[in-house]
């Protein structure tokens, strides 16, 4: 039990999996702020006629 615990505990701590977390969490943000930058770019290039 002791050997598992050693050889895992590095993976495990704070200073390896807040970093991990952080990067992750930026990655989503960006790449779903960006799909809603493509969303409304693409909407505005082929605007809709308006009805008089």
């Amino acid at each position: 039990m002791n050997v598992i615990f050693f050889m895992t505990h590095p993976i495990f701590t704070p200073y390896y999996i807040i970093p991990i977390d952080m990067l992750s969490l930026w990655t989503l943000l960006f790449a779903t702020l960006d799909l809603r930058n493509e969303r409304a770019a693409g909407s505005a290039a082929f605007p809709q006629p308006a009805n008089a």
